[in-house]
């Protein structure tokens, strides 16, 4: 039986990550974070923002989101890539609504989020194994789509091209 939740997944691919960041053309580039972290934190922002604007365009109305972090250590930073990508796409931040934390051990669609991470690293650590398989979902019909961040893309992202990963299945 096939879940009625979705979601989707974003991975790095570390190794092309490292390469690129060692070039000359990422030092002190403003299209370019150097930390690993907040770049796959601005790539799930922006792929919910981007995918909400491909909605409202295709005449569905207007939608926005509003994010919702788990309560950590991590969750200034977090906050802090929210409002950089706001100000960096502003054409995007009109889709985001607002970010908030909340306690993961009291809300249990983060609970939810945090089985969909999973899923998702798994997945995306499959398809980095053999890129030319598709990953299985081990909770079949819940995973959307999986996008790996892979050199091509962050060649894009340096250039100013694409703050948004490449397919990756």
């Amino acid at each position: 039986m096939a879940s009625k939740i979705q979601g989707f997944g974003v991975g790095i691919n570390m190794q092309h990550f490292w390469e690129v960041n060692a070039l000359p053309a990422a030092q002190n580039n403003p299209n370019w974070s150097s930390d690993c972290a907040d770049a796959a934190f601005q790539m799930v922002i922006g792929r919910i923002a981007d995918t909400l604007r491909q909605i409202d365009a295709e005449g569905a109305g207007h939608h926005v989101a509003t994010f919702i972090c788990d309560e950590s250590p991590k969750s200034e930073k977090i906050q802090k890539s929210y409002y950089k990508f706001k100000k960096k796409l502003p054409h995007l931040a009109d889709y985001m609504r607002g970010i908030s934390h909340l306690d993961d051990k009291r809300t249990p669609p983060l609970q939810m989020a945090d089985l969909m991470a999973d899923v998702a690293r798994e997945m995306v650590a499959q398809w980095l194994d053999d890129p030319s398989t598709q990953a299985t979902c081990p909770i079949p019909g819940s995973v959307l789509e999986i996008k790996c961040w892979d050199r091509d893309g962050m060649l894009r992202a340096l250039s100013g091209d694409s703050p948004i990963v490449t397919e990756a299945t």
